[in-house]
């Protein structure tokens, strides 16, 4: 494939009626910049991969390349195939602008890793139509106060127009969680000069989705901040599980470098962060209780974060039932009561053996080591859940 680089400079790109032609042909890749000074846009392949300007860094493309985590990629997919399944390629009324809407979008936050850290904002778009001359597509984050804040300039001067593309969108400052504030996601059509710099939309809205606020109210609790402050239930239980995780490496590196005790007591300290501190126990019988102070919750059922991430997100589909049961948020509240189910039968299986081992009883790390990968395995299936329910699907606006 080939690749051309285009630069613009202060006026507007010439373009031709000759997109509209070959607007759904191949192309090589692409890579604009704006400006010269502006980030830069990259469309390549198939336009699933793009950066957009002044707000937008480059996207790797894949929800679910999390690693080590098919279910992860599992529920990402799903929630593309609900893009374009649902009505890509229908058209939309004319916007008044020169153009017909058509297709549909998805607005998601994203976890970089397999941590239940939901501070990726990526935009898909499919099947869209090519803006007119003169005009470039903008994403804005819909706020909770109603304001808008700038995502995006889509990428648009790929020829032919790719109608399918992908848009990883920068966080407004370092360590900041978007869902915090973000309750929707509108596309507006805007002149294309000066549109990176617009600080609000000007132009028609051409794409529009989001949550209703009681909703996202809730959704925010499980993945992004408790109503008392610090991380979200979901974050909370990953938070234990990892610990839960380095525990158990350290004891099968113990195990097999013929350190029996040392093996032991990480097996103690990994069955004590999964019951909590206040039902920690001395397995071992060596007169402590070995815990780390940080995780005094522990995951063992009824009363802890993942069992209130699922009775919120509970709560958010009772506040939003207009959505219907096949929108990301019912969807994904299925997957997740899925994985705490699941994450409950594997804690059962997991505390008899780590105290099997820890005790004596079961001289062989393998069942408790295993029993503790379950685990995890529950705990990324609860993340994947996680990313459904935190996308927006984004369509033609009334």
């Amino acid at each position: 494939m080939s690749k051309r680089t285009i630069r613009a400079g202060k006026g507007i790109r010439q373009r031709t009626a000759l997109w509209a032609m070959i607007a759904l042909l191949g192309c090589g890749e692409v890579t604009i910049a704006e400006g010269g000074d502006d980030a830069v846009s990259d469309a390549t392949g198939g336009g699933n991969d793009a950066t957009a300007a002044d707000g937008a860094t480059s996207s790797d493309g894949a929800t679910g390349d999390t690693a080590g985590d098919a279910s992860a990629a599992d529920a990402t997919g799903d929630a593309t195939g609900d893009a374009t399944a649902d009505g890509a390629g229908d058209a939309g009324a004319d916007s008044g602008g020169g153009i017909t809407v058509t297709g549909q979008g998805e607005l998601a936050f994203e976890t970089p890793g397999t941590a239940a850290s939901y501070t990726k904002v990526v935009l898909r778009m499919f099947q869209t139509s090519a803006p007119p001359i003169g005009k470039v597509y903008v994403l804005w984050l819909v706020q909770a106060d109603d304001s808008r804040k700038f995502g995006a300039v889509l990428p648009y001067e790929d020829l032919p127009y790719k109608p399918d593309f992908t848009v990883s969108v920068a966080a407004a400052a370092a360590g900041a969680d978007p869902l915090l504030t973000t309750v929707g996601g509108e596309v507006t059509l805007e002149d294309e000069v000066g549109a990176g710099k617009l600080t609000a939309p000007k132009g028609k809205v051409l794409y529009v989705g989001g949550l209703p606020k009681p909703a996202w109210v809730h959704i925010v609790h499980t993945l992004a901040a408790k109503p008392e402050g610090g991380k979200g239930y979901l974050q909370d239980a990953d938070a234990i599980v990892a610990n839960v995780d380095g525990h158990r490496e350290a004891a099968k590196a113990a195990f097999i470098g013929g350190k029996p005790k040392d093996a032991v007591k990480e097996a103690e300290a990994a069955h004590n962060a999964l019951v909590g501190k206040a039902a920690a126990v001395d397995l071992d019988g060596d007169g402590f209780k070995t815990h780390d102070a940080a995780m005094a919750g522990g995951l063992k059922a009824p009363e802890t974060s993942l069992h209130h991430a699922a009775k919120h997100i509970g709560f958010a589909k009772n506040a939003a039932p207009e959505l219907g049961k096949g929108s990301n948020l019912f969807v994904g509240g299925g997957l997740l009561d899925g994985a705490v189910t699941a994450f409950d039968g594997a804690l059962n299986k997991a505390l008899p053996e780590l105290e099997g081992f820890a005790k004596g009883t079961n001289k062989d790390f393998k069942a408790a080591d295993d029993a503790m990968g379950a685990l995890r395995k529950s705990m990324n299936d609860a993340i994947a859940a996680g990313r459904k329910i935190a996308t927006y699907t984004l369509t033609p606006a009334p």
